[in-house]
């Protein structure tokens, strides 16, 4: 059997390190998880119609109509997980809440 030069062999253990902490996990999920995965597979069209709403809802600093209305949605999907939702108006507010 031949020696291999330090320099290689700190090479090679480094480069096996490397890999071997990089190689994906191959456990199978959970049944929790498979749960979860089932949930969010099924509620990704609702989600992402959910989000665009949300997201072209017009709720820029001076809009506080359209803030309301984005809070008004968000507590739509809060509320019924069990969150207190608690909207702050910034009606009465210098400045709508700018800090300008």
């Amino acid at each position: 059997m031949s020696k291999i030069p330090c320099a290689q062999f700190v090479r090679v253990t480094a480069v096996a390190m490397v890999l071997l902490a990089t190689a994906p996990a191959v456990a199978a999920p959970s049944a929790a998880e498979r749960r979860m995965i089932a949930t969010v597979d099924a509620e990704q069209g609702r989600t992402l119609a959910m989000l665009e709403r949300w997201v072209n809802q017009n709720s820029g600093s001076h809009n506080l109509a359209g803030v309301e209305a984005v809070g008004g949605m968000i507590r739509a999907e809060l509320e019924p997980l069990g969150f207190a939702v608690r909207f702050i108006p910034l009606r009465g507010v210098p400045d709508g809440g700018r800090g300008g």
